[in-house]
């Protein structure tokens, strides 16, 4: 399947008249939003009438791979509820900004490796309340995603560099097999700031709406689930090393879940550069032999998928790169100054300040989280302590190292 731009499909079927019907809505305003730029639009012009084009294909392809079939009943009563071609193309760039844009940020992460899992004479027993309690920090949840992943990335299956120069069984490994050696990343499948209680208000109104976009995909629970540092919970995130690492924040890389529990079709925007350049498989089964340990969730994949898909189909990767490529370009000026695409949209700011790092995730307090301040409580757990004596120093094991912990915009625009 092709991941380039492309138009709404003219054949469309559906056993739902109620979906057909809201296609065809789109499609006539796709029509005529292309007869408007084929009529010598010129100069900021054009950009607007892209954006415009970008936003009602949103929602057209959001009917065609919709998550799940409720999603696209959901969709296609919005569709239906817009009177005119201005909100439906309103309802496109909510979508965008609420759907889109919230997934395609970049987390921080450092790539060390917690050396302390990397000896051969210790391991982090099943009894061990190490194994929740590393569930719920960025630092904590990579060290049990790289045991749960048998140290090394979930895709490409190459070993984690640290890993292999520490734990003889690993270097013995990539030797008979001829495994390349890399760093590792924790990628998030929902992005961390979606679960910060921010005290600014507009911040706090922005998450809200995404949330609301996946409730009504008729996902109700998946906010309560990912709440608060639960974020971090092994279900939400991904071994990679760091080039399949960045093009899964970017919207390049993602995982289609299939008919068969943890096996997934692997698709990308760039599919010479990730299948022969880098040899990736093009299915993939996500599998660990510490059953106590989730794998990534099928659920999470397919949203995110979802977004992918859409945001390639409808051309706002390609508007966007536009936008990126033009240093000249005052983006803010030139759409805001068109009436069409009012401002009184909510956006998600796309400054560095917009998830600003004091507000949204503190350095200061998620390394104090990490620190596993609570000395008594872990004392009480006999082979926690027995696991952490060799090392002296416990709580600077899984200490966060963090340079930064502000997720960051990909597109620093506003598109409306």
């Amino acid at each position: 399947m092709s991941y380039e731009p492309q138009h709404l499909p003219g054949d469309f079927t559906h056993q739902s008249p109620s979906i057909v019907g809201a296609m065809d809505k789109c499609r006539q305003a796709e029509a005529a939003i292309t007869r408007d730029l084929e009529n010598n639009a010129a100069g900021s012009a054009v950009l607007v009438l892209e954006k415009k084009l970008v936003n009602v294909r949103i929602l057209g392809h959001l009917l065609t791979v919709g998550p799940t079939s409720a999603a696209q009943a959901y969709i296609a009563q919005m569709i239906s509820s817009c009177q005119d071609e201005q909100a439906l193309i309103e309802l496109g760039e909510a979508y965008d900004k609420y759907f889109i844009r919230a997934f395609a940020v970049h987390g921080i992460d450092t790539g060390i490796s917690p050396r302390h899992l990397y000896r051969d004479s210790f391991t982090i027993p099943k009894t061990s309340s190490l194994r929740k309690l590393m569930h719920y920090s960025r630092y904590r949840a990579k060290s049990l995603a790289l045991i749960r992943d048998n140290y090394r990335c979930m895709v490409a299956g190459r070993i984690d560099g640290t890993a292999a120069n520490s734990m003889e069984a690993l270097a013995r490994e990539m030797i008979d097999r001829r495994i390349i050696a890399e760093a590792t990343r924790c990628a998030y499948i929902f992005p961390e700031y979606l679960a910060v209680d921010t005290g600014n208000e507009a911040k706090r109104r922005d998450i809200a709406k995404v949330w609301d976009v996946i409730k009504g995909f008729g996902y109700p629970k998946i906010q309560e689930e990912l709440k608060g540092a639960q974020i971090h919970s092994l279900c939400n995130i991904l071994t990679l090393e760091p080039t399949l690492c960045s093009f899964f924040d970017e919207l390049r890389l993602w995982f289609v879940p299939t008919e068969t529990p943890n096996h997934y079709l692997v698709e990308t925007s760039m599919p010479f550069t990730l299948f022969k350049s880098r040899e990736v498989p093009r299915v993939i089964e996500f599998k660990t032999t510490e059953p106590d340990l989730d794998l990534p969730s099928a659920e999470y994949l397919n949203i995110r998928a979802t977004c992918c898909r859409v945001y390639h189909m409808s051309g706002a990767a390609e508007y966007f790169d536009k936008l990126d490529d033009d240093n000249d370009l005052d983006a803010d000026d030139d759409l805001d100054a068109d009436d069409d695409l009012d401002a009184d949209n909510d956006d998600l700011d796309a400054d560095n300040d917009d998830l600003d790092a004091d507000d949204e995730l503190d350095a200061d307090e998620l390394a104090a989280d990490d620190e596993l301040a609570a000395d008594d409580e872990l004392a009480a757990d006999g082979d926690l302590v027995a696991y952490a004596a060799p090392t002296h120093r416990f709580a600077e094991m899984l200490a966060a190292r963090l340079h930064g912990t502000c997720p960051t915009d990909v597109r620093q625009v506003k598109v409306a």
